[in-house]
């Protein structure tokens, strides 16, 4: 993951019409970016994620909730732990992708579940969203998370896969990076006032999970363009989805 200190450098003093300007120059020959970044810039309107980037972490819990007291875990999380590099810096050797790439699913699900609610969250509540089929249904259906289709087989083979992607190319990488931080350029101009370099941190790890996934369910060892574009609709679907029905 990128430190807080290179995605403020990136994101400078521009404007909103000035970010986009330039990520449209550098990248809008990519077919689908011109719709991405348009969809993006509608969440400066969207109180749903307004909410959802005030969601502090730390204080979404009930006192004396411990989440460390859920014993079992998915089979996701397991297979991720057991077939992926934990090592604390991403290298050519590692790949891109670790256990806690993974876990970021259950981060977003916490936080679109504590709105929802609309209290803080007890351990049952952790537990019905660790449980959950939706983090398995983002990572393997992707786009079509919330469709009819069945929920598919979490498999070891498929973390082992995901722990060993790398980029196609510098571009892939960048694009997602620059997505990330016109959302926090959004953020910042829009609802000034308050340090938004951990959601966008967040974010960027999120969709790039995604991204990977994408890659992988496609039968590739490298996360392309088109992998990257896959990742942040996945997100920008799932911010606005009522995620009630698959908990």
């Amino acid at each position: 993951m990128f430190g807080g200190k290179y995605i403020m450098g990136f994101f400078s003093n521009d404007t909103k019409d000035e970010k986009v300007e330039k990520l449209l120059r550098n990248f809008g020959d990519i077919e689908g970016v011109k719709d991405l970044v348009a969809a993006n810039r509608d969440l400066e309107h969207s109180s749903v994620y307004k909410d959802l980037t005030y969601v502090d972490l730390g204080e979404i819990n009930e006192s004396g909730v411990d989440t460390s007291e859920i014993e079992e875990v998915p089979s996701f999380v397991r297979y991720a732990a057991e077939n992926m590099s934990d090592f604390p810096l991403r290298t050519s050797f590692t790949g891109l992708l670790g256990p806690k790439d993974v876990l970021l699913n259950l981060v977003f699900l916490d936080s679109l579940y504590f709105l929802m609610v609309g209290r803080k969250l007890t351990l049952d509540d952790y537990r019905l969203t660790t449980f959950s089929v939706l983090p398995v249904r983002l990572m393997f259906l992707l786009e079509d998370f919330d469709s009819d289709l069945e929920t598919p087989e979490v498999t070891p083979d498929f973390f082992k896969k995901l722990g060993k992607l790398k980029w196609e190319n510098k571009k892939a990488g960048k694009l997602n990076v620059a997505i990330t931080n016109l959302r926090l350029n959004i953020m910042l101009n829009t609802w000034p006032g308050k340090d938004f370099a951990p959601v966008s941190l967040n974010e960027q790890a999120a969709t790039r999970l995604w991204a990977g996934c994408s890659a992988v369910v496609c039968g590739r060892d490298r996360i392309s363009v088109e992998d990257v574009l896959v990742g942040q609709r996945v997100y920008l679907k799932l911010i606005n989805t009522d995620v009630s029905k698959w908990l």
